[in-house]
């Protein structure tokens, strides 16, 4: 088998180089949204139960509040 010249031999390390840096790359761009999300969706539900037994609350202490 004949051997290839260094040039296209570095030429092919480059090229397998560069499209592992850009699989690595949209890896952790997909994996740094999933984590993002998650994290911002749990929060917001929280601040959603946050606000809606405060709303629950006032309304309680208003019904209270009416019938005295």
């Amino acid at each position: 088998m004949a051997e290839m010249p260094d040039n296209v031999f570095s030429a092919f390390l480059l090229l397998v180089a560069a499209w592992w840096q850009l699989v690595v790359i949209v890896v952790g761009l997909v994996l740094g949204y999933v984590l993002l999300s998650l994290a911002l969706g749990r929060g917001a539900r929280a601040a959603g139960r946050r606000f809606r037994r405060r709303r629950e609350a006032t309304r309680s202490a208003a019904e209270f509040e009416s019938e005295s």
